[in-house]
């Protein structure tokens, strides 16, 4: 019969080898990994690389940005500030 010193020490002596299936599995994620990156990549970070795009972009970051800062540009144009401020 077996005691509990007995099952530990058998238990510490196993080594953990992965069989095949576990490394095809692992050679599997891989793949999709790669193949996940590979698509944000191509199709959703791709379109930064458009300069039309980037441009409309950083016009429209800015904008959300000055608004939130100066709240009166939202109903009123910079000329219309200067005017108002000037008289």
């Amino acid at each position: 019969m077996l005691n509990d010193a007995t099952l530990s020490s058998q238990r510490g002596r196993q080594e953990h080898r992965p069989n095949e299936s576990v490394r095809s599995l692992t050679e599997h994620d891989n793949e999709d990994e790669a193949r996940i990156l590979s698509e944000i990549e191509t199709g959703i970070v791709d379109i930064f690389s458009d300069a039309y795009c980037n441009k409309h972009l950083v016009y429209g970051i800015l904008e959300l940005v000055l608004v939130r800062l100066v709240p009166e540009l939202a109903e009123k144009g910079v000329g219309e500030l200067w005017e108002e401020r000037l008289h």
